[in-house]
């Protein structure tokens, strides 16, 4: 047996393990190698028993249940990923690989326990898998440096203790080519200050840009970061490795290349325009010949809060190559000026309106949002923003009709615009087409390519967290898809619970008060407490709920689970200093959410008989009239209907129930 399974994990140099079936009469006939290794649990061969685990960790596919294998043993287990590698170090507690896998799953703030009781964060492992290491692989330490902050410093195994920018040194010691640590560590200096490299080299910020180039003749960020370090009129010579000859190159042209490897970058458009002189145009690598202002509008179409304050002044205006300084709209009026045909422009204008707002443009005509962006789909039907932003103004059911005659409504815009190019690195296509997207249903979507793909709401939040892993309520809603128990896999490795991704949501966004309320509902037992990744509060259920009220004091289903888990006489204070009893959280409820089914319902439960209440909007109820008022909001209201059943006695038989029509008697 132990000679079948040691062939079954024949170990490449390049780490992976041959994925071919096993056939034996010691083991089940189609079982891959990692579910062989587990029926060695009774053999004393646990370095074989954590290779299999770790082999079987990597093989897991992802389900829409999240990545939970079945393995086939006497006890039966059901693992997560996670588990897997857990179990594997468990087995063998110096098996480095693991160690790796394991700290790929987690995010920067996020600790696990192994079943020896040590708890360990992402740096702790990647530390862990360094560890007697002579010759460590560069992008193994890269992992490592990308862990730390700029002021951060981690001890090493031999006690010396190190910070990012020794780390990045030690990348380019083991692999001089590493494009990603010269690019960092080029961030990490401040003007006129030098490293040496391993060849003894001395360069400044500028120097290891230009080496990344050379070794990288796509890197866009190079390009970008390159250019934002020349003044007026300086240039830089670049050579690439496989190049004859050397190509002097200004600011302008730096940012025309950073565009061809990544034509979404809002801040190469931006800072493009900023280095030309009134009247100049540029060409871009896709050829379309572009002026300042055609620039500035297409920065403004791909600009992300995360990069507001970078294009734009604190003041909302941009100061252009005249000396004008203006604001985003009268950039985009200038550009509808010279040219009426940018479809980029009208989209760019549609955005900066309101939902009620409306623009008269240079010709005298009046448009408002949505009509600025049929407008634009007149110029270029296939434009991926002008499809999602249309989709925008849509209600659930409503539906518009194109100039070229197409009609369509949220989810099929949604769908069009996700067939762009452009848009298929947005996160926000995939997360606002998850929220169109009833229950389980999935949509298939052909691209432009030819490729089919099919999206279900989990995976669409997944693809979401790809194009931005601050992506706040994308964290928090794929957490609302799982169960308690259940784990999810995001395409950077990371294998998150229902628990964990919103502990992250409310990372990335500590204002987000719906990832708050979720959270509170994981915690079962008033005692239960939480750890959040931001300066490690630790918050019960309490805590939690009125933290999302501090953020949003209108969060209704806040101030429903605050009464729900209250005793009757029981009060909470809030952290606007009301101190507030189960009735009176109850008709807060309803001044958020008139439509709470259950709070009408909870709050008729604590009326004595004969009382009355009188909410929020004026009106006055008794016990019954609440639990009818529960059925109009949610006719299928159980609670609702069983609780009304006990207000009939022998004088009052039957009750009218409006929203069915008819009466009902207490049977």
């Amino acid at each position: 047996r132990l000679i079948s399974v040691h062939c079954a994990l024949v170990e490449y140099p390049a780490g992976n393990y041959c994925s071919h079936r096993v056939r034996s009469d010691f083991f089940h006939a189609d079982m891959t190698h990692g579910e062989c290794a587990l029926m060695l649990e009774e053999s004393n061969q646990a370095k074989y028993r954590a290779r299999g685990l770790r082999a079987l960790a990597r093989s897991c596919t992802e389900t829409s249940q999240g990545t939970i294998v079945k393995v086939r043993t006497n006890g039966g287990w059901r693992m997560s990923r996670r588990q897997l590698f857990i179990k594997a170090l468990d087995c063998d507690a110096d098996y480095r690989a693991a160690y790796w896998d394991l700290g790929v799953m987690l995010a920067v703030n996020e600790t696990v326990r192994l079943k020896d009781g040590r708890v360990m964060d992402k740096k702790q492992l990647y530390l862990k898998a360094l560890q007697g290491q002579q010759h460590a692989p560069a992008d193994d330490i890269y992992k490592l440096a990308s862990t730390l902050a700029l002021d951060e410093t981690i001890t090493l195994s031999n006690g010396r203790a190190v910070g990012k920018r020794d780390l990045l040194l030690r990348v380019l010691r083991a692999e001089a080519t590493h494009v990603r640590a010269l690019v960092d560590l080029a961030l990490l200096l401040t003007p006129g200050e030098t490293v040496t490299l391993k060849d003894e080299r001395v360069m400044n910020d500028k120097g290891l840009l230009i080496e990344a180039l050379r070794c990288d003749a796509k890197s866009a960020s190079a390009y970008f970061h390159l250019a934002s370090r020349l003044v007026d009129g300086e240039t830089v010579e670049l050579t690439h490795e496989h190049a004859d000859e050397a190509k002097v190159m200004n600011r302008s042209a730096l940012y025309v290349k950073s565009l061809r490897w990544d034509p979404t970058d809002a801040k190469s458009y931006f800072f493009l325009a900023q280095s030309l002189s009134a009247g100049e145009t540029v060409t871009l690598s896709d050829g379309r010949q572009m002026t300042e202002w055609h620039l500035y509008s297409e920065a403004m179409l791909r600009d992300r809060p995360a990069d507001g304050g970078r294009l734009v002044y604190a003041d909302n205006t941009v100061k252009v190559s005249d000396g004008r300084v203006m604001s985003k709209k009268q950039v985009l009026f200038e550009v509808l000026e010279r040219d009426t045909g940018h479809a980029s422009t009208y989209v760019s204008l549609g955005a900066l309106l309101s939902d009620k707002e409306t623009v008269m443009l240079n010709n005298r005509q009046v448009m408002n949002k949505q009509q600025l962006f049929l407008e634009a789909l007149h110029r270029d039907p296939n434009h991926g923003y002008a499809l999602f932003h249309l989709a925008q103004t849509l209600t659930d059911n409503a539906e518009v009709t194109l100039r070229d005659k197409r009609v369509m409504n949220k989810k099929s815009l949604y769908i069009e615009a996700l067939r762009s190019s452009h848009m298929q690195n947005d996160a926000r296509i995939y997360f606002h087409l998850a929220l169109v997207l009833p229950g389980n249903e999935t949509v298939r979507v052909t691209l432009r390519t030819g490729v089919t793909v099919e999206l279900s709401p989990q995976r669409l939040y997944i693809e979401a967290l790809r194009c931005d892993r601050a992506f706040s309520s994308a964290y928090s809603n794929l957490a609302m898809l799982l169960s308690i128990e259940e784990e999810v896999e995001l395409s950077d490795g990371r294998v998150m619970s229902q628990r964990q991704l919103l502990i992250e949501a409310i990372h990335h966004d500590p204002s987000n008060a719906e990832a708050y309320v979720n959270l509170a509902r994981t915690l079962s037992n008033p005692s239960d407490q939480v750890k959040l990744s931001d300066h490690h509060r630790v918050m019960d259920r309490v805590g939690l709920l009125t933290e999302a009220l501090r953020h949003n004091k209108r969060n209704a289903e806040a101030y429903f689970q605050l009464a729900y888990r209250l005793s009757d006489s029981g009060t909470v204070r809030l952290g606007d200093g009301r101190e507030l009893g189960k009735k009176e959280l109850y008709l807060e409820t309803l001044r958020c959410d008139m439509n709470h089914s259950m709070a009408y319902n909870n709050l008729a439960l604590l009326l004595p008989r004969k009382a009355t209440v009188t909410l929020p909007d004026g009106r006055v109820m008794n016990e019954q009239k609440l639990y009818l008022q529960a059925l109009l909001c949610d006719s299928n209201n159980a609670n609702a209907y069983y609780n009304l059943a006990w207000t009939l006695d022998d004088k009052t038989r039957t009750v009218w129930i409006p929203v069915r029509g008819r009466q009902f008697n207490k049977k």
